[in-house]
């Protein structure tokens, strides 16, 4: 069998970048917990060892499909960071390998291989700040609704599609916004039928059954939860928090308030342009869609693949738009799609045409790639010898609340960088109120709503007076506050710091105030 020489070069590329997806890979099981992994930890360590229900027993906003995946990962592996950075590499594995299984069936394998390797290494070089994000978990069902996607037949379309939606259901327990995209994917199972049944024509009747069957099967995961929720007593403080407290937070954007309907528009334009970052890939997704399109002698089947993951990629985005927070992690489906589309190029090598038009959009795809490649200072520090300084700050949290070997019965965090989080698990500590963070004080904290919260929570906070308080050093704040003055004059009148450095400060409740 010849080979030709770009596809050996090529080969060799593909075998350099596995290398480094391994090796990045396996650096990672040093990383620390985090951010949001570590706050949900926490709330997966309460609801898990504690008994402590959501929304009913603690205050917080995610979908119970978060609350329910977290405790019931802590109840599985536990909260070791080597085991959390483990479990991430083996549910990033799991993902790459669903993609590629689809990619190769409507694709070829070297797209497959190629496509799955480049989301997996740029997934780890992003570091900690991006693992496990709900934003990526959602990522694994929606994949595997496009593995029965790429295999829908006639005669069992209308139970490919109840199944499809009922892996959106699972991925909108987790992350509501998972849901745009179902009905883009109905429409192409209907479309990926009607191409299998040459004899068949599709009908608008027909589209209305395949879009019942999807919306059957998404309701079938929400509605259990709910009735969990209900069964537990926590259904009416879910929703009392979703119709009170959510809209407060909707109503920003970033964390600050907007003051007109042309200063949302102006932030949203702004930052949807950049795409989280990811902008320099519109490029080479460009490149390989134009290619796809109209170059290369691809069956229709794939040139309908390719436009269908382009609107993915787009909904996804308009999705990110709608909500007007820009978080760099709410792109990580968009991300997902955008280098999926991207690597459709490499297909390019397998024709007969001239080498120019077939290197020239891969040439794109690898230099856009490698601008876009910014390893975490995670991943950089420790090969220089420089420890990161969030370990430190936890060895001496911890050590702070199990002085003397007394664990503290109650802590109350007042942070939003995780490590104070992280802390309260390891000291297998307890929160000292319903509020396991003062992030939500600081949110269009001028609201009735947020007033009220304030209220409530220094009203536990007095009568429950927690032993300790880590105060973090990065919490989240809008630029218009006026901080919360009620909660540090009680924490000034009844509490001591212990331990302070720059990131953070342990309170430690004074004898005379128990």
């Amino acid at each position: 069998m010849n080979i030709k020489p770009e596809e050996f070069v090529f080969s060799g590329f593909q075998i350099v970048l596995l290398l480094l997806f391994l090796v990045i890979a396996g650096q990672s099981i040093t990383w620390p917990v985090v951010d949001d992994l570590a706050y949900l930890q926490y709330c997966g360590y309460l609801f898990a060892e504690h008994g402590l229900t959501p929304y009913k027993d603690f205050y917080d906003f995610q979908m119970p499909g978060t609350h329910l995946l977290f405790s019931a990962l802590v109840w599985l592996v536990g909260v070791s960071a080597l085991k959390w950075r483990l479990l991430d590499i083996a549910l990033t594995s799991l993902l790459l390998t669903v993609t590629a299984l689809w990619m190769r069936k409507k694709f070829n394998w070297q797209v497959a291989l190629f496509g799955s390797q480049l989301v997996g290494f740029m997934y780890f070089s992003f570091g900690p700040n991006w693992s496990l994000q709900r934003d990526f978990i959602m990522l694994l069902p929606i994949s595997l609704a496009l593995v029965l996607l790429a295999a829908v037949k006639h005669k069992s379309l209308y139970r490919t599609c109840w199944c499809i939606g009922l892996l959106f259901g699972l991925s909108a327990a987790i992350k509501p916004q998972a849901a745009i995209g179902l009905p883009v994917v109905l429409f192409m199972a209907e479309l990926e039928a009607r191409e299998k049944d040459a004899y068949r024509k599709g009908s608008f009747l027909r589209l209305i059954y395949v879009s019942l069957s999807g919306f059957f099967g998404f309701l079938l995961p929400l509605a259990l939860i709910f009735l969990w929720l209900y069964h537990t007593d926590a259904f009416y403080p879910f929703l009392d928090i979703w119709t009170k407290y959510l809209p407060c937070y909707n109503s920003l954007l970033g964390w600050d308030v907007c003051g007109s309907t042309y200063e949302r528009i102006a932030f949203i334009a702004k930052n949807y342009v950049k795409f989280g970052g990811f902008a320099i890939l519109i490029a080479p997704l460009t490149l390989s869609l134009y290619f796809t399109l109209f170059f290369s002698s691809a069956p229709r089947s794939q040139k309908r693949w390719s436009l269908f993951l382009t609107a993915l990629a787009f909904v996804y985005s308009v999705n990110v738009a709608m909500a007007g927070k820009f978080f760099p992690y709410h792109w990580l489906p968009v991300f997902y799609f955008f280098v999926l589309v991207a690597s459709l190029c490499i297909a390019a090598l397998s024709q007969e045409m001239a080498r120019s038009a077939k290197t020239f959009p891969i040439m794109v795809l690898l230099i856009s790639s490698a601008i876009l490649f910014r390893p975490s200072g995670f991943t950089l520090r420790p090969l220089i010898g420089h420890p990161v300084s969030i370990e430190r700050d936890l060895v001496q949290m911890v050590r702070c609340l199990t002085t003397g070997g007394d664990t503290p019965h109650s802590v109350q965090v007042l942070a939003h960088n995780g490590t104070a989080h992280r802390a309260a698990i390891l000291s297998k500590s307890i929160s000292g109120s319903r509020f396991l963070t003062d992030t939500i004080f600081y949110v269009n904290e001028q609201s009735p709503t947020v007033q009220e919260l304030r209220q409530r929570f220094l009203k536990e906070f007095l009568a429950n007076k927690p032993e300790f308080i880590l105060e973090g050093g990065c919490q989240v704040r809008s630029k218009t506050t006026d901080g919360f003055p009620a909660l540090q004059r009680a924490i000034r009148e009844n509490y001591s710091i212990v331990c302070e450095k720059d990131d953070f400060k342990v309170w430690r409740r004074s004898f005379c105030s128990r």
